[in-house]
């Protein structure tokens, strides 16, 4: 698999499905009724992963010892709120009520569509805004920090 990258506006239908940009799909290699798992992210947004990648995810979580609060915290708001997302014959998928709301996303309304490694991520444009505008290091004392 591709790594996801780049950025969309995409607006979510009245029926609350999100057309995939056609780059993205073609980095998963994606055709008609593939499999996605779409899941709360963090920040405020959902993450969409691949269903090859999904299974990476499991099999991490599934070595996590269920004895630490923080795990079982963890894996239980991250899976109580996991659906299969299946592409239709238009690339779309349909995103929940529950992780709409989970996203301050709804019908009728743009979202931004960022791929990010093994992950789409899918975010409320004001949100991402904010996001951006609170964090506390600029992108280059990030890049400082993290790329040796």
């Amino acid at each position: 698999m591709s790594a996801f990258k780049g950025s969309y506006k995409i607006i979510i239908d009245g029926k609350s499905r999100l057309s995939l940009p056609a780059k993205l799909r073609r980095a998963t290699q994606a055709t008609v009724y593939d499999q996605f798992v779409l899941t709360r992210g963090l920040e405020g947004c959902l993450f969409l992963f691949a269903a090859d990648e999904w299974q990476r995810i499991e099999e991490k979580l599934k070595a996590l010892s269920f004895t630490q609060s923080d795990t079982r915290l963890f894996t239980r708001m991250l899976l109580s709120q996991a659906t299969d997302a299946i592409l239709d014959t238009q690339g779309r998928i349909t995103i929940p009520q529950n992780l709409l709301d989970q996203a301050q996303l709804s019908k009728e309304q743009e979202a931004l569509v960022i791929g990010n490694l093994n992950r789409i991520e899918i975010w409320n444009k004001s949100v991402w805004e904010n996001y951006l505008k609170n964090s506390p290091k600029s992108y280059e004392q990030v890049a400082e920090s993290i790329l040796l």
